[in-house]
């Protein structure tokens, strides 16, 4: 979610509880946080990676179709079917680590 607030029983149903996502590249209070600029950056390369936007995952690393080696991290190859570009999304395996 990039935005989201608490709506205190206004607009949804009255029994139902609402509440603010706290993990909104935005607060509540209408602030920035640091997910916004990655969001921003994100949405900086889908603009100008088009190929990116029509992709089928080929392999990753837990099936062993993509080695990764040096650390403890995730990746997905994906390749566009038409163009046959092909893309590497490499994450950290622990999804809570910083």
């Amino acid at each position: 979610m990039v935005y989201g607030g608490t709506s205190w029983g206004h607009l949804p149903f009255h029994k139902v509880y609402t509440s603010y996502d706290n993990g909104a590249a935005i607060t509540e209070a209408r602030a920035l946080t640091p997910k916004y600029t990655e969001l921003k950056l994100q949405g900086l390369f889908l603009r100008s990676a088009v190929e990116f936007l029509v992709t089928d995952v080929v392999g990753n690393s837990t099936d062993g179709t993509v080695a990764v080696s040096g650390g403890p991290a995730y990746a997905t190859f994906l390749r566009n079917p038409e163009s046959k570009s092909g893309f590497y999304v490499v994450r950290q395996a622990d999804s809570t680590s910083t």
